[in-house]
């Protein structure tokens, strides 16, 4: 039974699922960066994803779909931001998401790929050629599956020096910054000093996604608000991008935090 559960990996439906996801997520993203990419990336990932295992575990069929419906809506969600932020202060590869639950409609895609995993037809190969086909197809599944994720090969970053000043002190910004936009903030270092580091979700959208302001908040009795970096989602660096995202800092961060 799991030996012929493995088959799937060269059904057609399967062969096409990923083929898709390679070439959005590999040529079409970069080209065209829009809403019908974003959503094919997802509808063709839930496909392929939820049969690839099931493939390997036939008998968690049932745990398998509804645990990659239940990160699905994580990863989603501004709940994933804490964790990305964490992630990507590690420094071993970025990763990135957008927090947007219209890419929920994609969810939609797992009762037909459940359907899918009990009745299949796959491509007739001889028994050698199979068990090859199967070990390259299974080694293409993994690799699209984490080198389509990271966020390292699309992000850009623009680095800043600009400090803002504050009439408040660091544990008043700091109390606000609790209750700005609570699920798309994040307090992610400490370094053992009075500064406190902080990552902010913007809320335009660049390219592929959201830009994350990365500031530090310093100083004694009043305080200090050292803008780092921003980061946007986009596969080549965009002209006069800078200044514009500094914009957008100052008038979502910086007027919050002065009002």
């Amino acid at each position: 039974m799991e030996t012929q559960s493995k088959k799937i990996l060269i059904s057609p439906l399967f062969l096409a699922g990923l083929l898709i996801l390679l070439v959005n997520d590999f040529y079409l993203k970069a080209q065209f960066h829009n809403f019908f990419t974003g959503k094919i990336s997802d509808f063709a990932g839930l496909f392929v994803f939820s049969l690839f295992w099931t493939a390997f575990f036939p008998k968690r069929k049932l745990f398998i779909f509804i645990s990659t419906a239940v990160f699905f809506v994580f990863w989603k969600s501004p709940l994933a931001q804490g964790f990305t932020h964490f992630w990507n202060d590690l420094g071993i590869f970025g990763i990135g998401r957008t927090a947007d639950y219209g890419d929920l409609i994609a969810l939609s895609i797992l009762l037909p790929a459940r359907l899918y995993s009990e009745k299949f037809q796959t491509v007739r190969l001889p028994e050698l050629s199979q068990k090859y086909a199967l070990a390259v197809i299974a080694f293409v599944s993994l690799f699209a599956f984490t080198a389509t994720s990271p966020a390292g090969k699309m992000n850009q970053t623009e680095e800043y020096t600009r400090v803002y000043k504050s009439e408040s002190s660091p544990l008043e910004i700091a109390k606000k910054l609790q209750d700005f936009k609570t699920d798309d903030f994040s307090q992610t270092k400490s370094r053992g000093s009075a500064d406190m580091y902080f990552n902010v979700e913007l809320h335009e959208k660049v390219c592929d996604g959201f830009p994350n302001a990365s500031f530090v908040v310093a100083g004694g009795s009043k305080a200090e608000i050292k803008l780092r970096t921003i980061l946007y989602p986009c596969d080549n660096k965009l002209p006069d991008q800078s200044e514009k995202l500094q914009k957008m800092f100052e008038s979502e961060v910086i007027n919050f935090l002065n009002n």
